[in-house]
């Protein structure tokens, strides 16, 4: 999953702190789900380069999740503290 650059996600008060929750769903054709969510959370305090990179051009992630076959729909958020 790519991520644009954005400063958003980084709270530069705490210490560089972002918290993300990666969550994907595959369905069928006919949009039912073929299993439960799947996910990843990313709690982390990055170093001054980490931030540079992410504020200059974005993010990915190269997290690989098994799950059955369909499409799949991939939401990255904020996690909540």
């Amino acid at each position: 999953m790519r991520m644009a650059a954005d400063a958003s996600v980084i709270n530069d008060a705490d210490n560089n702190h972002v918290a993300l929750e990666f969550i994907t769903l595959a369905k069928a054709v006919d949009g039912k789900p073929v299993g439960p969510p799947m996910g990843e959370k990313l709690d982390a305090h990055l170093d001054p380069d980490k931030v540079a990179i992410i504020l200059h051009s974005g993010s990915c992630t190269a997290a690989r999740w098994s799950s059955l076959p369909g499409i799949h729909r991939t939401l990255c958020r904020g996690a909540t503290a």
